[in-house]
C-alpha cells in the first residue's frame, strides 16, 4: 500500500464576519474570489479533496490515493489518508461519490 498526498498552495480571502465570528464569508473583489481548482488528470484510484476553515484556507486541494486493503479472505477497497479517517468514514466516501461494485 503507498499513499500519496499532493497539497497545493492556497490564496487566503479578505474575511467579512456575519453575526459572530464563525460565520465568515470571503470578499471577491478584483484581487481574490473563490473558485474551485481543476482537478486536472488523476491517475486510476486517486480521488481529490477540497477543505475550507475558518482560518482563512479556501478550497484547499488534496489528491489522495485508494487502495486494497486484505482482510481475512475479504478485499476491501478503502480510502487511506495517512490512517486519520475512520473506515466508516472511508466506506461513506466511497459508496456516495462514485463507487462502481
Amino acid at each position: 500500500l503507498f499513499i500519496q498526498i499532493l497539497g497545493i498552495e492556497v490564496r487566503k480571502c479578505r474575511h467579512r464576519y456575519y453575526g459572530n465570528k464563525e460565520n465568515i464569508v470571503c470578499v471577491c473583489n478584483a484581487t481574490y474570489c473563490d473558485d474551485v481548482p481543476k482537478v486536472g488528470n488523476l491517475k486510476s484510484l486517486q480521488a481529490v479533496i477540497y477543505k475550507t476553515n475558518q482560518r482563512g484556507k479556501r478550497f484547499e486541494y488534496t489528491v489522495s490515493s485508494f487502495g486494497k486493503k486484505t482482510n481475512g479472505d475479504t478485499s476491501l477497497q478503502k480510502f487511506y489518508r495517512g490512517g486519520v479517517e475512520p473506515e466508516s468514514f472511508a466506506w461513506e466516501l466511497i459508496v456516495r461519490y462514485g463507487s462502481k461494485q
